[in-house]
């Protein structure tokens, strides 16, 4: 839905599979969690130059590790303490 919504945006998608896919299997809500994923890579696409976010699954002991990349101009340093204050 959200490369039909805005087919400028490049997704890079880089995943570490298993070959035991159970690893894969988290704790969560699948909707809310489509929902942060998504939120992060249209933001990211959005504030980046060429519109590209890279997204990477590593595997590691007991976890699963999930990192968006973009090339945007990042958050300044003053403000990184107040981004999970609501409506900030």
């Amino acid at each position: 839905m959200l490369l039909a919504n805005h087919p400028e945006f490049r997704i890079e998608i880089e995943m570490d599979l298993p070959e035991d896919e159970g690893r894969l299997i988290i704790a969560a809500n699948d909707h809310l969690l489509g929902i942060a994923f998504a939120n992060l890579i249209e933001n990211g696409c959005k504030f980046s130059k060429d519109n590209r976010v890279k997204v990477a699954m590593k595997l590691l002991p007991g976890q699963v590790h999930i990192s968006f990349q973009d090339h945007g101009i990042g958050i300044p340093q003053d403000e990184l303490t107040k981004i999970f204050q609501p409506f900030y």
